[in-house]
């Protein structure tokens, strides 16, 4: 396939993944719709996202090691494009809205399998990172334009009409049908004629540790961001939508820079990564502006720019190619366990706080510090090449 068209169906899926940030910036809507619902209840939402995503990723890095991943990925498009038309139709009723997160979860992850998966074929050493990091700057345009796009469209309109922000899908599924390589990958033995078996290292369980406690602090910002500036009086839907866009925004810059920052910090990229997950969740959680909010919320877009192609980097290194699908598959589960878990952790902690919001991101700024001291000894320690990175 040509080079321009393979890229070109690579950013057509990233383009399309990000849908979930339509959801998240309607979140305050969704609770005044549904007064009577608990704020667990509300964020239930956008964390179920995450639980819906499980069962499919798996399955799907199953399916990976016996048919192409390119039909996997159009399936997960499809999916997103359901779950937005069902949240539609059914916005009456918060269990339907669970369950158009639910599609939309498992559409975003299994395409986010897919996606990465491909590119550590397709691509070596830095080049992996660079279009890594390319493909993660996608997700963040669309990013964007789905956060500020959402909001305009429930303040004018109504907050449900943002669901209808799906059917751009169509367009995402079209270029991927056209341009995404079709690669079927099946690889019975490594270089030395041995069977090659499907095993998990003490080091992936460590980093899959560290993922859950990512996942779960920064699923505390995606859900607590818009009730913190309803609380504070900082504006509405739009405003918070405003703070969500920064967040993804800085996805761009930071998939833009992934090949130049991992050519100098090597093993320690997940811990720069994170680092900025921490330092911005705490500046979200204390800000008193709408100005400082979005910096805060900047700070921890960087964070999730960096750490979508890093993972991609380091799990590729610890499984052989036939099941560095399932690798990445089974990492993104947990962490999406973790993230459906974390309105219900932190808002357990935080129960006592005159401002849950607040409290529940500061909780999620020390997970987050804790993650950091894990990836720095995993970088010092565990790492098997010190010097040339992962």
């Amino acid at each position: 396939m040509h080079r321009d068209l393979k890229i070109a169906g690579i950013l057509a899926v990233a383009l399309a993944l990000s849908f979930s940030s339509a959801i998240s910036t309607i979140l305050s809507g969704i609770g005044q719709a549904f007064s009577d619902a608990s704020a667990s209840q509300v964020q239930g939402v956008y964390s179920i996202i995450s639980l819906g995503a499980i069962p499919v990723i798996l399955l799907g890095g199953v399916i990976a090691t016996k048919i192409n991943k390119k039909a996997i990925a159009l399936f997960a498009l499809f999916m997103i494009l359901a779950g937005g038309i069902t949240g539609y139709l059914g916005f009456q009723y918060l269990s339907v809205l669970y369950v158009s997160s639910m599609l939309i979860g498992g559409g975003i992850n299994l395409g986010q399998t897919m996606l990465f998966s491909i590119i550590s074929e397709e691509y070596d050493g830095h080049d992996k990172a660079f279009w890594g990091g390319i493909g993660g700057a996608a997700f963040s345009v669309s990013g964007v334009f789905y956060a500020l796009l959402s909001g305009t469209v429930a303040d004018h309109y109504g907050w449900h009409y943002a669901y209808l922000l799906s059917l751009v899908t169509v367009l995402w599924i079209a270029l991927a049908a056209i341009c995404l390589p079709r690669r079927k990958v099946i690889i019975h033995a490594d270089d030395s004629g041995s069977n090659v078996r499907f095993s998990i290292s003490f080091r992936f369980i460590f980093y899959v540790i560290l993922g859950a406690l990512f996942m779960l602090a920064y699923n505390a910002y995606n859900t607590n961001v818009a009730s913190l500036v309803t609380e504070r009086n900082l504006g509405g839907a739009s405003e918070a939508s405003l703070a969500v866009s920064f967040s993804v925004f800085a996805g761009i810059p930071a998939g833009l820079l992934c090949g130049w920052l991992f050519n100098r910090v090597h093993n320690h990229f997940m811990s720069v990564a994170v680092a900025f997950l921490a330092g911005g969740l705490l500046i979200t959680a204390v800000s008193n502006s709408l100005v400082i909010l979005c910096i805060g919320s900047f700070f921890v877009g960087v964070g999730n720019g960096f750490r979508i192609p890093g993972n991609t980097v380091v799990i590729s290194s610890m499984f052989h190619t036939k099941y560095n699908a399932l690798g990445i598959g089974i990492y993104n589960a947990v962490g999406c366990i973790s993230g459906f878990l974390a309105p219900y952790i932190l808002n357990c902690l935080a129960d006592s706080s005159e401002s849950l919001p607040e409290s529940c991101l500061l909780w999620s700024s020390l997970f987050a510090a804790i993650a950091v001291a894990g990836h720095i000894f995993d970088g010092c320690v565990l790492a098997p090449n010190k010097k040339g990175g992962y």
